[in-house]
């Protein structure tokens, strides 16, 4: 079994990883007053939402 292992490693699980810096610093960018816009309110909340949940999606 050594040498099939040797022949063929296992592959990593992740091939792309997400940079979450650029997630948080337009975060940042958006301010929490009351006159934000349904759209910038509903980004923000699926962003931190996925950051919560620990699942990294790849989007082209």
């Amino acid at each position: 079994m050594r040498g099939i292992f040797i022949l063929r490693p296992s592959l990593p699980r992740y091939n792309v990883t997400w940079n979450v810096n650029s997630d948080l610093n337009y975060l940042d960018t958006i301010n929490c007053s009351s006159a934000i816009n349904l759209k910038s309110l509903t980004l923000k909340v699926v962003v931190l939402l996925c950051l919560l949940s620990g699942q990294r999606f790849y989007l082209d």
